[in-house]
């Protein structure tokens, strides 16, 4: 496999329209396949999972200057290919699925900063990783977008959505391709 390497932060400057690498004094973990999101209410990226070089955190959070180890009990498996997106309304970051511990994963854990939650609903996206989920702000909403299902590798289609209490599986007469490892971004304006 290729070998880790130390990550590189930039910055992006859109008043300036130009990046710039930053230098944290405390670099973060080498990784890949990692989930990412950004905590607004924080002011933080927090980083989850991934595969790392003997790292003994699975939470990390950058605050525009370093990263920093977080260390919560209780805390999710770690995991790769999971992926988290940040809910303003209820102001928690949520992460679901990826592959951890040989196995495909169907949970849902929130993030509030402090400390995980696990939350249990009624209705769950199957065991998936390589999903791809943004927040619907204008229907308070998370939508979960395809991924890899479990051991079948199969390419999922499916869309769901979260409400911050319970999963709904959305069937729609027309929708992309079966695809993993995408990305997914909420327009505002359309």
């Amino acid at each position: 496999p290729p070998s880790f390497q130390t990550p590189r932060a930039f910055l992006w400057s859109a008043a300036q329209s130009t990046w710039r690498e930053a230098t944290p004094t405390r670099p973060g973990p080498p990784r890949r396949n990692a989930a990412i999101a950004y905590d607004e209410r924080r002011q933080r990226v927090v980083l989850f999972g991934g595969e790392g070089e003997r790292d003994p955190a699975p939470v990390w959070e950058w605050d525009g200057a370093d990263w920093t180890p977080i260390t919560a009990n209780p805390a999710p498996p770690t995991r790769l290919m999971g992926e988290m997106v940040y809910d303003p309304d209820r102001e928690v970051v949520i992460l679901v699925g990826g592959q951890g511990g040989g196995a495909f994963l169907r949970d849902t854990w929130e993030w509030d900063g402090t400390r995980w939650t696990e939350r249990r609903p009624a209705n769950s996206p199957p065991a998936l990783g390589g999903h791809a989920m943004a927040f619907d702000a204008l229907r308070q909403r998370v939508v979960l977008f395809g991924g890899t299902l479990g051991p079948q590798n199969f390419h999922s289609d499916d869309t769901w959505e979260w409400d911050g209490s319970d999963w709904t599986l959305r069937a729609t007469a027309q929708r992309p391709t079966p695809r993993t490892e995408h990305a997914m971004a909420f327009d505002r304006a359309r």
